[in-house]
């Protein structure tokens, strides 16, 4: 039923008008007003203004499951269908919503298949017959993505949009894939998250948002799990998101990672745009490599999968995720595929994995042990540092002569002697550069030496039985 906002003040005085009306018919007038009751406080209804009115903008062709809501509108402004109903001339009534078919009586919606006439399959038709298959929420696509992985199939062949030249075995696989469309409109699922009988205000409300990923095609499937006032578990189908594999091939952990992004997008999207308070929201996934890289800083990772880490945390909490085993997870029906035939069916696409009837100590469990980390997927670790060389005494010398030469040079002049230096200043210069070599190659020994200590066992020094020579303050060994 269209949405009309208006004030409680201007809604009441119609109401209580119309209840009057079925003051003859009490059981009638109380479903009605209980009805009507449930649509203004939750803001669904409102009267036409009067500049709406002299626009010429009444509305028409008005429907619902429940007739107590609009029996008291006039025959012209309800639809045929609704008319019929209430005839009780047609049960089976559908009426146009949103691009697919609500049947009334059932409060169901259920897609239309709109056959196609059409020569040998080319690009072209393909993408016509698959672009013709309206699906708002997503609920076929176990079935259309897979006719999207043959169209990526398809394109990698380069073939032009009108060639009716496709490989074999694809134009086999999409004639397969078209024949099923025959069973689209036994497809339906409910309207309503829960039945008529729950009272969504008295009941608690969690989201459940499980993703998957396989070579071909990854995404998500969101549901809804609501405890009513009895205890009782109620869960519906909300929304999918899915996405066909890049041509660029991808190890499954990455495209498991796309998936949970998604699973995070899909979440911040229905937390905007339900208006049920959600207790609790949950994200699901079956790969314990994406589990650890959630759990880690983003920083770690290399570009592919930090970037994602990274819009994953600003998205979540990362105490929302759990693991879910690929048996349970109700995605994996989504990357598998699976024919109309199937989705016709109840299984868990359509009703949620059995599990989240269960209270939460029941739900699967995180693993305990922590999973093999990918190593490939952090970035290489580089030092930078800076060394310092000291450069070794008498390094810059040719020769022992040369370096001997030097040093008497230097201490003769720092005597203030004249001429060249003597036999006793080049052995004092030996003595000098013996000293210097020492004390920067056994700077240890030296000191344990001249306190009396003895050497340790590790010392190089400590086989060879060194003394130390108090009158050139050196390091002697024993021998001829």
């Amino acid at each position: 039923m269209p949405h009309l906002h208006a004030t409680m003040e201007a809604v009441m005085p119609r109401l209580r008008s119309t209840e009057r009306k079925f003051a003859k018919d009490p059981q009638q007038a109380d479903a009605y007003s209980s009805e009507i009751q449930k649509l203004v406080q939750s803001g669904a209804i409102r009267r036409l203004s009067s500049e709406e009115r002299e626009g010429g903008f009444e509305l028409r062709q008005w429907a619902s499951n429940i007739p107590a809501v609009i029996n008291h509108l006039p025959p012209e402004a309800r639809s045929d269908g609704f008319e019929l109903w209430l005839a009780h001339e047609k049960t089976d009534v559908q009426e146009s919503t949103l691009g697919l078919s609500w049947n009334c009586p059932a409060d169901v919606l259920t897609y239309r298949h709109r056959p196609m006439d059409h020569g040998a399959p080319t690009m072209r038709i393909i993408y016509k017959v698959l672009a013709s298959q309206y699906d708002p929420l997503g609920y076929i696509l176990p079935y259309t993505t897979r006719a999207k992985v043959l169209v990526q199939q398809l394109w990698n062949k380069q073939h032009s949009w009108d060639d009716t030249k496709l490989p074999q075995a694809l134009v086999q696989s999409w004639n397969e894939w078209e024949s099923q469309l025959q069973f689209l409109h036994k497809i339906s699922f409910p309207r309503s998250y829960v039945p008529a009988s729950v009272d969504q205000t008295r009941s608690i409300t969690d989201l459940h948002v499980f993703s998957d990923a396989s070579e071909s095609a990854y995404g998500a499937v969101a549901y809804l799990r609501t405890e009513d006032q009895q205890g009782k578990i109620h869960l519906s189908f909300v929304l999918v998101r899915s996405r066909v594999a890049p041509k660029r091939v991808l190890s499954i952990p990455r495209l498991e990672l796309c998936a949970a992004v998604i699973d995070a997008q899909l979440k911040t999207q229905l937390q905007k745009e339900l208006t049920l308070p959600l207790r609790h929201t949950v994200l699901w996934t079956d790969s314990t490599t994406v589990l650890s890289w959630i759990q880690s800083e983003s920083c770690y990772f290399k570009v592919f999968v930090g970037t994602r880490v990274a819009e994953i945390h600003e998205l979540t909490n990362t105490t929302a995720w759990r693991y879910v085993d690929s048996a349970q997870n109700p995605a994996d029906d989504l990357t598998r595929g699976k024919t109309l035939k199937d989705l016709a069916k109840p299984n868990r696409w359509s009703h949620g994995p059995p599990f989240l009837l269960l209270s939460s100590e029941n739900w699967p469990a995180n693993p305990t042990e922590c999973p093999k980390i990918d190593k490939s997927e952090f970035k290489k670790s580089a030092f930078c540092g800076v060394v310092a060389v000291n450069r070794q005494f008498g390094s810059e010398y040719k020769s022992w002569t040369e370096l001997v030469k030097a040093i008497a040079q230097e201490l003769h002049g720092a005597a203030g002697e004249s001429g060249e230096p003597t036999a006793n200043t080049y052995q004092t210069a030996e003595t000098f550069i013996l000293q210097k070599v020492q004390s920067e190659s056994f700077h240890e020994e030296l000191q344990r030496l001249r306190s009396g200590k003895p050497l340790q066992h590790n010392s190089s020094l400590f086989t060879l039985t060194p003394e130390y020579d108090t009158s050139t303050n050196l390091i002697r060994v024993g021998g001829r």
